[in-house]
């Protein structure tokens, strides 16, 4: 949708309070589609609480607060999607009420189908409400688990729900690009600022981060070699990813307590080649070694509902991977990650 396009919604007005604005939107919502009380319940949830724990400032504030339930009450997809979050982040404040976790499948459910289906038509129609979507897959992703998944070590990466929505994060910008100038410039423009192709950091060589990581390389590549017989391209990939993650945590160390996990994720999930996912895939005790430094990027935000207990699951999972199955200089270095990690702050 162009920004000369009329809105669905044609009036809105600005309250002085949340509560108003949810008031306020549920009438207009009611203009343009059929909302069960549940419904109902979950979206002035969104409008009230939930927008405002995934979004990262004012401008964002007023995307998710005005623009996304506009764009909601015209794609299903958007609004299913959205109801879904909302439904997560009532589940994370009382586990107790096992149907809203139901309430968030079920939704999410709906919204996947007709997401894909938009997704092989793109054009500048829905394309802010598949960016829009796009924001509530990624936390939809994070916050979901299972037992026998764990965050980025989906057991199957094909079929795992987690593919998803890393799989939008890092091609997103390529599956908009028809429209991604107009995304730019329009209504969604605070939404697009947020998916970075170049975070525009270069590591330095003599990181003491970066020096610590690149000493592993040998002994990564050898034991890969000697246990599944891979070439000698995984010590490329492993340079690049680790000089990438320098970069992302002198990238993030700029946003100081500002930091939100849209920040993290781009500063290096999206930046790394797609031949690292494939040797994490492996058990490759190199890609290992870097996510678990990577999770000690995570952990300012460890305390966000759709993080809580995540990522040290993450670092707890990468050890069992690692035990036994890497170099001692390996497992070294991950010793004194997993110690960064558990310290304070």
């Amino acid at each position: 949708m162009s920004a000369s396009e009329e809105s669905p919604i044609t009036t809105i007005t600005t309250p002085d309070s949340d509560e108003a604005q949810g008031l306020s939107s549920l009438v207009a919502y009611e203009n343009n589609t059929s909302l069960s009380v549940e419904n109902m319940h979950l979206f002035d949830h969104y409008l009230n609480h939930t927008y405002k724990t995934i979004s990262c400032g004012p401008e964002t504030d007023s995307v998710f607060r005005i623009i996304v339930p506009q764009l909601a009450a015209k794609f299903p997809f958007l609004l299913h999607g959205m109801l879904a979050c909302s439904a997560l982040h009532l589940a994370s404040i009382n586990p107790q009420n096992q149907s809203y976790m139901l309430q968030a499948i079920q939704y999410q459910d709906q919204a996947l189908p007709a997401f894909h289906l938009a997704t092989m038509h793109v054009d500048s129609n829905n394309c802010q409400a598949i960016l829009a979507y796009a924001f509530f897959l990624v936390v939809y992703g994070l916050s979901s688990e299972s037992e026998d998944e764990t965050l980025f070590l989906g057991n199957n990466r094909e079929t795992s729900s987690s593919s998803n929505w890393i799989s939008l994060l890092r091609n997103g910008c390529s599956m908009l690009c028809n429209v991604w100038s107009e995304l730019k410039h329009g209504p969604l423009a605070p939404f697009a600022a947020l998916w970075r192709d170049d975070i525009g950091v270069t590591a330095d060589p003599n990181d003491p981060l970066l020096v610590s990581l690149l000493s592993a390389i040998s002994e990564s590549s050898e034991a890969v070699a000697s246990v599944q017989g891979c070439s000698g391209n995984d010590v490329h990939i492993y340079r690049d990813s680790a000089f990438k993650l320098a970069g992302a945590f002198e990238f993030t160390r700029r946003f100081g307590t500002s930091l939100s996990v849209w920040d993290a994720l781009n500063s290096w999930l999206t930046q790394v080649l797609p031949e690292y996912f494939d040797l994490l895939d492996q058990n490759h005790p190199g890609a290992l070694l870097l996510l678990a430094h990577y999770a000690i990027l995570l952990k300012p935000l460890q305390a966000e509902w759709f993080l809580n207990g995540r990522v040290t699951k993450l670092m707890d999972a990468i050890g069992r991977r690692l035990k036994g199955n890497c170099s001692l200089h390996i497992w070294n270095l991950f010793l004194i990650a997993r110690r960064e990690f558990v310290s304070p702050l």
